[in-house]
């Protein structure tokens, strides 16, 4: 009797298995690609956070390229057409990828929000320091007052 339960336990498996090979060699390569922009996202959280802008800029453009490359890969393995099928809700896989996604839109949005945070700050900083030191006049070319300025670094003697 066992061994009956091991052959059809055995002869189970590869059906099963079968049955998921073209899912799971469409959708690996995504999980995949979700796996490194969530590092990079967290990654920018990191940055966002600390405070250094340098670091970030390299940040970004990774983050814009893998963007660029998922949304491709996205359109080759026909994501759209296999999430709307009625049984695929109960693949592991595109649970796993379902959950992946909104993860990383959880912290997108929280980057956005630090990032629009930090830009106020700054905004809030420079307009302070315009009202504190007050008009600047310019000169232009030929030595004539120009235009009124809100910041010293702006006083120029060229048009």
């Amino acid at each position: 009797m066992t061994e009956k339960k091991i052959m059809d336990a055995t002869d189970e498996q590869p059906r099963a298995s079968t049955r998921e090979t073209p899912l799971a060699t469409t959708l690996l390569p995504v999980l995949e690609h979700v796996r490194l922009l969530k590092e990079i996202l967290l990654e920018e959280q990191e940055l966002l956070l600390a405070g250094t802008p340098e670091a970030l800029e390299d940040v970004i453009l990774r983050k814009m390229i893998m963007s660029e490359q998922f949304g491709v890969l996205l359109d080759k393995s026909r994501f759209a057409e296999i999430i709307s099928r009625p049984d695929s809700g109960s693949t592991p896989l595109l649970a796993e990828l379902r959950s992946g996604l909104l993860h990383l839109s959880e912290i997108a949005s929280v980057n956005l929000v630090i990032a629009r945070e930090s830009a106020q700050t700054v905004s809030g900083f420079l307009k302070a320091l315009r009202q504190e030191e007050g008009d600047f006049e310019t000169y232009g070319a030929r030595g004539d007052l120009g235009m009124t300025l809100r910041s010293p670094s702006m006083v120029s003697t060229r048009r």
